[in-house]
């Protein structure tokens, strides 16, 4: 046996004399990482352990201290880059007594005090008859959107209340020529149905259904919506807070896209959230 001098880790190792000279024997494993995270070749700083160790290989367990990550780590993941992208565009309770930002595409929409879920302001389409419809700059050109608000359907018999997820451009985006995705919820018990449904249209092909669930919501009745639209063109629906249909992933209709809001007959909306991401 002999001492050899290894330049650059200034430290004696024992060695073994073999015909070539020195060998350098693999270092050992689970001694701590160096402060700037280097470990003796060939092995690698695992930090996904309690205690950051010198190891052959990393692990695949989860960091268990993520506090203070080094500068070496890796940048987020993509999924990761676009969320950071995606947040609140619009919130409106409407108890100001305007809604002068809202763009009335089909009327009579009115700002009426105590109509609301919370006896506050609500935004209020009327009469009991034909289309109403309307949007907001904040929803135009969506790559991604969640809407949440309260919804009330007042007329028994015709009601309906409709999300519209519409290509930009549109003039009339309820014509019969026009492509868009729209999630329907009919009033129990009226003349529509025989689903709820979440519809892809593209004329001159006739609807899709591509996701349905039974009529639930009577009329005169507050309830709460969630509709959120993803970039690969899936719809998911929540009916106070509980999951109420999904469509399957769609690119025959690819975005970005506006968003609008219609009902048939008079109704009503209140406490409009929207996150957006163009």
């Amino acid at each position: 046996m002999i001492i050899c001098l290894y330049p650059g880790r200034m430290r004696l190792a024992w060695a073994l004399v073999l015909a070539a000279g020195c060998y350098s024997p693999v270092p050992a494993t689970g001694i701590p990482c160096a402060a700037n995270g280097e470990c003796p070749t060939p092995l690698v700083c695992d930090r996904a352990r309690a205690v950051p160790t010198c190891e052959s290989s990393l692990s695949d367990a989860a960091p268990t201290d993520m506090t203070a990550p080094d500068a070496t780590d890796s940048p987020l993941p993509i999924d990761a880059a676009i969320d950071a992208g995606f947040g609140p565009c619009l919130d409106d309770d409407f108890n100001d007594g305007s809604a002068t930002d809202w763009t009335i595409v089909d009327p009579t929409w009115t700002v009426v005090p105590a109509e609301g879920p919370d006896s506050s302001s609500a935004f209020v389409a009327s009469p009991n008859v034909g289309d109403h419809i309307i949007t907001h700059p904040t929803m135009r050109a969506l790559r991604r959107a969640h809407l949440a608000l309260d919804f009330r359907m007042d007329n028994g018999a015709t009601s309906d209340f409709a999300i519209y997820l519409v290509p930009p451009g549109w003039t009339d985006p309820n014509g019969n020529n026009q492509a868009r995705y729209f999630v329907a919820i009919y009033v129990l018990g009226g003349d529509s149905g025989p689903n709820d449904r979440i519809v892809r249209s593209l004329p001159p092909v006739p609807y899709v259904e591509v996701a349905t669930h039974a009529i639930s919501v009577p009329a005169r009745t507050w309830r709460h919506l969630d509709a959120t639209y993803t970039e690969n063109g899936s719809i998911e629906v929540k009916l106070d807070g509980s999951p109420y249909m999904t469509s399957p992933a769609d690119t025959l209709l690819p975005g970005p896209l506006d968003l609008l809001v219609r009902f048939w007959a008079n109704g009503a909306i209140d406490n409009v959230h929207l996150d957006c991401l163009r």
